[in-house]
């Protein structure tokens, strides 16, 4: 029986579908089902079978059910070449571009009982400088639409020294059904060239597979805390705030790094105001001292109820009281002449708190704004902290307080910065990363520096993200107060979430979870780059402003600083 099924010839790249074309991805869809029925119906006998094997390989000089595959146009083109006495195979410009990949196509039936978790080897020639990347088919149940079923499984770093190294990528929902150009995966490093001498697929089973999405897990479990109705929306003056802000600390120091900074300990404590808690509407008549008389009548008792219900609180506007407000810091420590240079990694935690309807309290839980920055902050700290890593330059992370009310936490901390701002060499702000939408990220503020620019460029591509710059908008948010010092920032953000924004619907079943675990991941790997590169980025003024601009921005910044004093 020869059954052919036919669809859009853009089938074979799995790329190059136009997320609008609604008939493009059933097509898609459908015939994967009819491979699948096929599959399922025609297998072979256990004798033919190479899914008894536990791994496949592929060689220039042997194949074990794995072979390097060119397609019909000479996408894929390899050369065998001699290096030191090993055979290897060595990417070669196709025939109709500089692009240069290697394919391979492993057999049908090694992934045939369905999917399976698999860790792809990869052993390569360190020749460098670059970076190279493993593209594959994805099966992830939350991957919306081709382009992020179409997945990178991670960036390996080529450094220079001119040996054979091992670069592994862990495939949790590995579909290997040929869409990859005909072939299963790619390797690509740019249209740099890349020396491969041997490929390895392996089953890895499920307990390893769930290793895989931890980091998903770790900022699903974090997002929740943080956002949950204890934390009663982190509010200015409100417990749950302070209850973050020690969930904040206790994670940093748990990281092993540095949370003495701020007169010993993880807290630069100012002063902001809040609203006074709100316990009655209006003015509470019967408690007043009717001999004071009129507006000037005073309560005996001072707590925060009692100021509720003070006459004067008759006039517009409510009732506020100075409170105490935390923004919570932690460093790692370069090693080497340039330790004493600072990159600051940061996000806001605070959030707007709650709102009375009549009387009962509504919380914003705030999962997007910022729940989800700050998720990622941790994890960026987290990949930045692991014992291998030595950075030539130091990180401070800092998660900012009282943004919400017109930054006045970053605010603050420039204007008594913990460490000299002539040594802080960039800023990277996280806030409000957890809704992607067509697989991209937006990067505001990048073009306040050319080597940043390129950077963000690089990192974006390099961990699979399509990069929506905003070169004439700097943005606004924790990266503001450091752009007017003239730092170099850039303000990582996502496009989705709009409906959710400042409402009580921002929870964390809106966010994408695995979404911020990758722009994590590719703002830890921004944070490396800025750290081991010799050369320090250079301020520019962006197309949005000048020195003008800034100056205007620095005013209302010592405006809202003025509101945030340290404590008496």
């Amino acid at each position: 029986w020869l059954v052919h099924v036919e669809t859009w010839n853009e089938l074979h790249e799995g790329t190059e579908i136009c997320e609008t074309k609604e008939y493009g991805r059933q097509y898609i869809d459908l015939t994967r089902r009819f491979a699948d029925v096929f599959h399922a119906r025609g297998r072979l006998d256990p004798a033919d079978r190479i899914d008894q094997l536990d791994s496949v390989s592929a060689s220039p000089e042997k194949s074990q059910g794995l072979r390097l595959h060119i397609s019909p146009d000479g996408d894929g083109l390899a050369k065998v070449i001699d290096l030191a006495g090993e055979k290897c195979w060595q990417t070669q410009p196709n025939r109709h571009s500089e692009s240069r990949y290697l394919y391979f196509d492993a057999d049908c039936t090694f992934l045939d009982d369905g999917l399976q978790p698999v860790r792809v080897t990869v052993e390569y020639r360190d020749a460098g400088p670059d970076r190279f990347v493993l593209e594959y088919d994805s099966a992830d149940p939350a991957a919306a639409g081709i382009a992020q079923r179409f997945r990178h499984a991670g960036v390996q770093k080529i450094g220079g020294k001119n040996n054979w190294q091992k670069a592994t990528f862990d495939l949790p929902y590995a579909r290997f059904a040929g869409r990859a150009n005909g072939a299963d995966f790619r390797l690509s490093c740019g249209g740099a060239e890349l020396t491969i001498r041997r490929v390895t697929v392996e089953r890895i089973g499920q307990a390893a597979a769930e290793t895989i999405d931890e980091a998903t897990a770790r900022i699903a479990a974090d997002i929740e805390q943080l956002a949950s109705d204890a934390m009663q929306g982190r509010g200015i003056g409100t417990e749950g705030l302070d209850r973050a802000a020690d969930f904040l600390a206790e994670r940093f120091a748990k990281l092993g790094l540095r949370t003495d900074l701020a007169g010993g300990g993880p807290f630069q404590v100012f002063m902001s105001s809040a609203p006074v808690p709100k316990t009655r509407q209006g003015v509470d008549w019967k408690t007043i001292d009717q001999t004071t008389g009129g507006p000037a009548a005073k309560i005996a008792e001072k707590s925060p109820q009692s100021e509720r219900r003070r006459p004067a609180e008759a006039q517009p506007g409510p009732a506020r009281q100075p409170v105490e407000v935390k923004n919570v810091v932690a460093m790692l420590a370069g090693e080497g002449p340039r330790a004493d240079e600072v990159i600051v990694v940061g996000a806001h935690y605070d959030h707007l708190g709650m709102r009375f309807k009549g009387e009962q309290p509504v919380v914003f839980n705030g999962a997007n704004d910022n729940a989800s920055g700050t998720a990622a902050l941790l994890e960026v700290a987290r990949i930045l902290s692991q014992p291998e890593k030595r950075l030539p330059r130091s990180v401070l992370f800092i998660a900012f307080s009282a943004e919400e009310r017109g930054l006045v936490g970053s605010f603050y901390y420039v204007k008594h910065p913990l460490l000299p701002l002539d040594k802080t060499v960039a800023m990277v702000n996280l806030d409000m990363v957890g809704c992607i939408e067509g697989n991209a990220v937006m990067a505001a503020g990048s073009a306040t520096s050319k080597l940043l620019t390129k950077s963000v460029g690089r990192v974006a591509d390099e961990h699979g993200l399509n990069l929506i710059e905003l070169p004439g908008n700097i943005g606004g948010s924790d990266h503001i107060p450091f752009y007017t010092h003239e730092v170099p920032v850039v303000h990582w953000m996502t496009t989705g979430g709009r409906l959710h924004y400042h409402r009580p619907s921002d929870d964390l079943e809106t966010l994408d979870c695995g979404g911020i675990a990758r722009i994590a991941a590719m703002a830890a790997d921004l944070v490396v780059e800025l750290a081991e590169t010799e050369e320090r980025p250079e301020h520019r003024d962006s197309g949005w402003g000048g020195t003008i601009i800034r100056n205007v921005i620095r005013l209302l910044g010592s405006a809202a600083s003025a509101m945030a004093e340290p404590p008496q």
